[in-house]
């Protein structure tokens, strides 16, 4: 229950950075945006929070969360032809993700739903 709870909160941050920035600095239409919204968030849960965070820590997996928003981003555009994302448009929101996944990573070792085994 508490990794179905911390998926609602990640995809509710991804979603809303995505609703926001994607329309405004790319041709994404709100419902393309939530698609890359639980894209993003079913990718960045699996390798950046319970692979990269328990082992090597906030940090890291900031970094690893934030670079695969933008990769998955970037990519999206190649695999869906209609849409048009462009490099600044995936890096200004893969940064703001990444800011929300610092403090996401902070709540996930408070809440105990991810155990850090990093001192």
């Amino acid at each position: 229950m508490r990794h179905l709870t911390a998926l609602v909160i990640k995809f509710l941050m991804i979603g809303l950075v995505c609703l926001i920035a994607l329309p405004f600095l790319a041709n994404v239409t709100a419902v393309q945006a939530i698609g890359l919204a639980v894209a993003l968030t079913v990718i960045a849960y699996i390798l950046g929070d319970l692979l990269v965070l328990p082992n090597f820590g906030n940090w890291a997996a900031t970094v690893v969360n934030a670079v695969l928003a933008f990769l998955t981003l970037w990519a999206a555009q190649f695999v869906v032809g209609t849409l048009t994302i462009s490099f600044t448009a995936a890096a200004v929101t893969a940064v703001i993700i990444g800011v929300g996944e610092f403090f996401f990573h902070t709540w996930l070792q408070r809440a105990n739903v991810v155990q850090t085994k990093q001192p």
